[in-house]
């Protein structure tokens, strides 16, 4: 039982850090995110999970900066791929 409780703490925090802050930073570094070919946003997104493990302990967690790069840019994938899926067409 606190496993799952812990897992959706995690999944919430993640889902509301990448909601309120993401954006503002995707704005903030919009040119450097240009000139780095979207290196930027998978660096960015890293540390927002780092971020959410550290705001939400035994959540979940990883063993290091690479691994939380990894989970980074395999949500990137997901999130593009919903995106092309469910986009509304006009």
């Amino acid at each position: 039982m606190y496993d799952m409780y812990y897992a959706a703490m995690g999944g919430a925090g993640l889902g509301i850090i990448h909601l309120l802050l993401r954006p503002i930073l995707k704005a903030l570094l919009a040119v450097f995110n240009f000139f780095t070919l979207g290196l930027i946003s998978i660096f960015l997104d890293t540390w927002l999970i780092l971020l959410a493990i550290r705001l939400v302990p035994g959540s979940f967690s990883v063993d290091s900066f690479w691994w939380a790069a990894a989970i980074s840019v395999v949500i990137n994938i997901l999130n593009e791929l919903l995106g092309f899926i469910f986009k509304k067409r006009r």
